[in-house]
């Protein structure tokens, strides 16, 4: 495929701004209605790890309210963590990650010192560290997980690897469909990525996908090809 800014690129560019009324205000979101701390973002990105947003949200709504600071959760005993993220999988591997999250944004107050930190962060890949820079920090860097390579596989007509995030075809349009963005001063990048996710969790499903019902669905390569 040619990544170039092309006229499919741009049209599909232009659905996904035009069509924000979609867009859910899950309480990690940084939007201009629910401003959050890149702390905030960053607990709801560890969160989100394999889990959908709908079971994330009341375990994200408990932790809030009970340790509403980085430093409140940083005291938090790793067993009583664990029971809490029990019902999402994962937790020793979430509790000690977000119990080290919390001590940093608790006792590192320079900005480009977190980013740097979160970088070396053992268990913050490149999806995760993207998304926190991104929704936290409102740095334009291009995402990618498997909601979001199913989408524009999709809109594109394009086949991944069996792990998207390991695909560099999928970061090279990821990455080219963010630059355009910018360069046509088309939106806000972090709109742009809200939008696929949620696309893809009410709409793009992986298995019978509501395509008639898709804001997308006249620029879509994939309904084209099973109408």
């Amino acid at each position: 495929m040619n990544y170039n800014c092309s006229n499919q690129i741009i049209n599909f560019l232009k659905c996904t701004f035009h069509s924000k009324e979609i867009l859910e205000d899950f309480p990690w979101r940084n939007l201009p209605k629910n401003k959050v701390s890149p702390w905030e973002v960053a607990i709801g990105e560890v969160l989100l790890n394999r889990v959908s947003a709908t079971r994330v949200l009341p375990i994200y709504k408990e932790l809030i309210e009970n340790y509403p600071s980085p430093c409140e959760l940083s005291k938090i005993e790793p067993k009583e963590l664990e029971k809490i993220l029990k019902s999402l999988g994962l937790q020793k591997k979430k509790t000690n990650l977000l119990i080290e999250l919390s001590q940093m944004f608790c006792y590192e107050k320079e900005e480009e010192k977190i980013k740097k930190a979160l970088k070396k962060t053992k268990g913050i890949g490149k999806s995760t560290y993207n998304a926190i820079m991104l929704f936290g920090f409102e740095e334009p860097v291009p995402l990618m997980d498997g909601v979001i390579g199913r989408v524009l596989g999709r809109i594109f007509n394009l086949k991944w690897k069996n792990k998207v995030v390991m695909d560099k075809s999928a970061w090279l349009l990821s990455n080219k469909l963010l630059s355009c963005i910018i360069s046509k001063n088309l939106g806000n990048p972090k709109v742009f990525y809200y939008f696929l996710l949620d696309l893809g969790r009410n709409f793009c499903f992986r298995i019978r996908p509501k395509c008639e019902f898709c804001p997308c669905y006249k620029i879509c390569s994939y309904t084209h090809n099973f109408a």
